[in-house]
């Protein structure tokens, strides 16, 4: 049956699967089912992004930091 997201009101509340392949808003209710995918997708990858720079900066700082404590006498 699918989710509640993806649920159209132009369908009647039927998921792009369920209308017949000959109905004109079938194709619209798809477009938007897979517009909806790959926005969520490029919102998911924008925060592993955010999450390497992150990871990036604290092993930097911790590598400066054991760097500086094996030069201590």
């Amino acid at each position: 049956m699918g989710d509640a997201h993806a649920r159209h009101p132009r369908t009647g509340g039927a998921t792009y699967a369920e209308p017949a392949q000959d109905d004109p808003v079938r194709d619209t209710v798809m477009d938007a089912s897979f517009l909806r995918a790959s926005l969520f997708t490029a919102v998911v990858a924008f925060g592993v992004r955010a999450l390497v720079i992150g990871l990036g900066i604290v092993l930097g700082v911790i590598g400066g930091a054991l760097r500086r404590l094996a030069r201590t006498p």
